[in-house]
């Protein structure tokens, strides 16, 4: 599992058409810079990654949650479509470093391609809640898919956020998705 240094410190592959549109069970790949995956050319034979494990997923659950309160909070703005939203874009991604959601690398990377025109900016806002949308249901059915359900087990306890919440989030992201942009 590599350690947060080693994920601010690699250097971001150019990403073509090919490697941004992703494939089922995993996270699109403007949400990989905010979840913490290392960018990197695609493998050459795709191999299906291993499942996350029940923290993991929680873990990712949680993170990719938070981020679809944070958008839905803006594209509820009444204004929103007519105003520059840039202000509160770098208020909501200040308060997501605050948490310790994303760092400040992947933070610059989301911000540099935010809008100027107030249109473009609510469908940049609405096509990333929608891709936290989905991505967070990728993961839970990826999840699933792994470890079906065996009647009523003990959930064993998860501790998201805190200090170790993204290092565990980019360790599952980098290592179960990491390198197939």
């Amino acid at each position: 599992m590599p350690d947060l240094s080693s994920l601010i410190a690699q250097p971001q592959a150019p990403q073509t058409p090919q490697m941004q549109q992703g494939t089922p069970g995993e996270a699109p790949a403007s949400l990989q810079s905010l979840m913490g995956a290392p960018g990197g050319v695609p493998m050459a034979a795709p191999q299906k990654p291993p499942a996350p494990d029940y923290q993991q997923t929680a873990s990712a659950v949680y993170h990719l949650s938070e981020f679809q309160r944070k958008y839905k909070k803006l594209l509820s703005d009444p204004e929103i479509g007519r105003k520059n939203m840039r202000p509160e874009m770098l208020e909501m991604m200040a308060d997501v470093l605050g948490e310790g959601l994303a760092t400040l690398p992947q933070i610059m990377s989301q911000v540099k391609d935010f809008p100027t025109e107030p249109l473009q900016q609510k469908q940049y806002l609405e096509k990333h809640y929608q891709q936290s949308k989905m991505a967070a249901m990728a993961i839970l059915e990826h999840h699933a898919a792994a470890f079906p359900a065996k009647g009523v087990e003990p959930v064993p306890p998860v501790q998201v956020g805190g200090d170790d919440h993204h290092a565990v989030l980019g360790g599952m992201m980098g290592s179960h998705y990491g390198g197939r942009r």
